[in-house]
C-alpha cells in the first residue's frame, strides 16, 4: 500500500499543476453540494458530526501547516545518499 500511495504521489507531482489540484478542489466541492442537495434531511439529522468533522479537519490542517515538522532526512546507502520526504 506504501507503495503504491508513493507512486500515485509521484505521478501527480508529474502530471498535475496548481490549477489541475485547483479544479480538483471545486469537482469534490460540487460533488458534496450535489450530495447534501439530494440527502439533505440525513444531513440535517446529523449535523453535529458533519460539524464535529470538519472541525476536526481544519484543526489537523492547521496543525500541519503551521507547526513546524522535520520531513526530510537524509540517509545515507553504501557511497550514495537517499533523500526521504514525509508524506
Amino acid at each position: 500500500m506504501k507503495n503504491f500511495l508513493r507512486n500515485m504521489t509521484d505521478k501527480l507531482r508529474a502530471n498535475f499543476t496548481i490549477l489541475d489540484f485547483g479544479f480538483l478542489k471545486l469537482y469534490g466541492a460540487l460533488f458534496g453540494a450535489v450530495l447534501g442537495a439530494v440527502f439533505h434531511e440525513f444531513i440535517m439529522l446529523n449535523i453535529r458530526w458533519f460539524v464535529g468533522a470538519f472541525v476536526f479537519l481544519l484543526l489537523r490542517f492547521l496543525y500541519l501547516m503551521f507547526l513546524p515538522v522535520n520531513t526530510k532526512k537524509k540517509e545515507t546507502k553504501g557511497n550514495r545518499k537517499v533523500e526521504l520526504e514525509g508524506y
